[in-house]
């Protein structure tokens, strides 16, 4: 479910304007400008954070396992070629045949049905933690699900189980009622809301298997990104045009009001979920490195509470704010839209290279494979197959 979203997450890309040159003397006005880009950021690391320690939560305990997606290098090849056709087959439905009520109709629609379940699961664990344990156990219902054409492509007839605890239905309630108020309103923070819940499920959900596959998918984003945004008008047109919870916003006018209209600055999703499902790898890898060594942690509890190392994730993390803020100073400076793929690929990519020469691991990061290294269930070894062959 969450790959066909990330495809369209990808058609947006970090497009803010800001009047900043290297001869000018901010205004009170630019400095909140600037204010929001710093904003913008620390909205990002936020379900970068929280996503991977859910990516590691979910390969520890096999959870989530139906929904989770693996992409493998066949996958990491051809997502720049499927993203670069949705968006340039956007571009023709705005710009060519002027449909951009229609479709912005029909991906709202799209994106308000999967961003309910994205947001009621993302603060489910919330209201799970203070809620009583009536509240919290879910009770379990069957139903025949009806043969009806087009719908039986999504969801196949027959018998279904549902399990929901009034927990759930809490949650659901509150993420139908953000819905409905970005629906009517197109209100920044409802908008916000959506596209974070958004991006922790993409982290936590999309899993890469190996860094080369990583590498592979961050090395074609790069090239789409700049053969894009730089050789065409395309992305910054889709991005302009495109009316759903795909990018993060944050007002201009936030600390003062005028007359005109609000102007944001904005981050586009796919620059969020795609480099945090790469840095969620690290964390899973760093969690590796923990767990075949004396000092692992051996239960869940203990995972939490013990200070096992995690530079590469560390390491990695502070690569993208690294990135991110010389987007910033990029844009600042040129007063122009920068594809932030270009600065936090390279940030990220080097940064894990940098990292493993340091502790000379680069062959053991490179090997790494997800698939060969599994738990048992006691959890108190780590069996690294590929070794054994």
């Amino acid at each position: 479910m969450f790959e066909e979203i990330i495809y369209l997450l990808c058609q947006v890309e970090a497009t803010p304007f800001i009047p900043f040159g290297p001869n000018y003397l901010p205004s009170y006005k630019d400095s909140m400008t600037y204010f929001g880009c710093l904003a913008i950021i620390l909205m990002a690391l936020f379900p970068i954070y929280i996503g991977s320690y859910l990516s590691l939560y979910n390969a520890i305990t096999n959870r989530s396992q139906d929904e989770r997606e693996k992409l493998t290098a066949t996958d990491a090849w051809m997502f720049p070629l499927i993203g670069s056709a949705s968006l340039l087959g956007l571009y023709i439905l705005f710009k060519v045949f002027q449909l951009t009520e229609y479709v912005n109709l029909l991906l709202t629609s799209y994106f308000m049905l999967f961003g309910i379940v994205a947001l009621a699961s993302s603060i489910s664990p919330f209201f799970e933690s203070f809620l009583p344990s009536s509240f919290t156990t879910p009770a379990t219902t069957s139903f025949n699900f009806p043969n009806i054409p087009l719908i039986n492509y999504i969801i196949s007839p027959g018998k279904k189980e549902i399990s929901v605890s009034i927990s759930d239905l809490i949650c659901y309630i509150i993420a139908a009622g953000v819905a409905v108020w970005y629906t009517l309103t197109k209100h920044w923070i409802s908008n916000n809301l959506l596209g974070i819940a958004f991006s922790i499920k993409g982290v936590s959900l999309i899993t890469l298997g190996s860094f080369k596959v990583g590498m592979i998918l961050l090395g074609g984003l790069f090239l789409y990104d700049i053969f894009w945004v730089f050789a065409t008008e395309v992305m910054v047109t889709v991005a302009k045009s495109f009316d759903a919870p795909v990018k993060l916003l944050f007002p201009h006018d936030f600390f003062y009001h005028t007359h005109q209209k609000n102007e944001f600055s904005m981050l586009g999703l796919g620059d969020i979920v795609m480099p945090g499902v790469f840095i969620a790898l690290c964390l899973r890898y760093d969690f590796h490195r923990a767990f075949t060594r004396r000092n692992y942690p051996k239960t869940l509890k203990e995972l939490a509470k013990r200070k096992w190392g995690k530079p590469f994730f560390t390491f990695n993390f502070v690569c993208y704010i690294v990135g991110m803020l010389t987007t910033l100073f990029v844009m600042h400076f040129f007063k122009a839209a920068q594809p932030a793929l270009l600065y936090l690929v390279p940030a990220c990519v080097g940064g894990l290279f940098l990292c493993s020469s340091l502790l000379k691991e680069t062959n053991d990061v490179l090997a790494f494979d997800e698939d060969h290294a599994v738990y048992d269930n006691s959890r108190k070894k780590k069996v690294n197959k590929k070794s054994k062959e």
